[in-house]
């Protein structure tokens, strides 16, 4: 979870709390296989026979609610021993503090121009010069440094009230999906015509099933089951 934070900052295109995942956990001392999907639904009023093929590619209506965050909070109360405060300490000194940008992330930006023009706060985030930052150049996240602060608080605060391990971080969950965060992501996709409701993040849950198994020439090969990206 610290790595897939810390990402987030480094490199934004490829994991963020905003984003998908899936987890293929082996669990040494009981021989156990584990998979999890955190995986979030696209909003429940989008009709996607209204729209084109780069409309649910990228963009406004493109988006489903964010998993991957709340994979984490899972990951840590089913197997994590740290607080998400400890984990995500380290993506918070590089958001606030800034990072040499790297050629991948800078071409990713590069790619995305017209859309991040299309909306101020993401303009003001990836262009804060009014254009792409240059491989080298400090980059920071503020915004995001912000967010994370308030959700380690909100872990702290409920470990502070008698919260046990698992209670404190399912507070940080409860702020992303169900409180002042959903609001936000709510509101925004309200004022830029999009279809995502408070309900819509509300009702997202990290599932954790059984991965696909088989055996192939003595190998014991897992999986993430569908709707994982990744190939069987």
């Amino acid at each position: 979870v610290a790595v897939l934070a810390t990402l987030n900052v480094v490199r934004p295109q490829m994991s963020g709390a905003g984003g998908n995942g899936f987890l293929t956990y082996y669990e040494h001392n009981s021989g156990a296989m584990y998979s999890l999907s955190a995986t979030g639904a696209a909003a429940a009023a989008l009709d996607a026979s209204k729209l084109n093929s780069d409309q649910l590619d990228k963009g406004i209506y493109a988006g489903v609610v964010p998993g991957l965050f709340g994979g984490w909070i899972s990951m840590l109360q089913k197997f994590g021993t740290m607080s998400l405060s400890e984990v995500i300490a380290p993506a918070i000194d590089y958001a606030k503090n800034g990072h040499p940008i790297e050629s991948s992330v800078v071409r990713s930006i590069e790619g995305s121009v017209d859309l991040f023009e299309q909306f101020p706060t993401s303009a003001a985030q990836f262009l804060p010069l009014g254009r792409p930052p240059i491989v080298g150049e400090n980059f920071s996240f503020p915004n995001l440094a912000n967010t994370f602060e308030r959700l380690a608080a909100a872990e702290q605060q409920a470990l502070t009230g008698g919260a046990n391990r698992s209670d404190a971080l399912q507070a940080a969950f409860d702020l992303f999906y169900k409180g002042d965060i959903a609001q936000e992501m709510a509101d925004f996709y309200h004022a830029n015509n999009g279809q995502f409701t408070v309900e819509d993040f509300a009702n997202y849950t990290p599932a954790w099933t059984d991965p696909i198994h088989i055996n192939y020439r003595g190998y014991d090969i897992y999986s993430s089951p569908p709707s994982s990206r990744g190939g069987l």
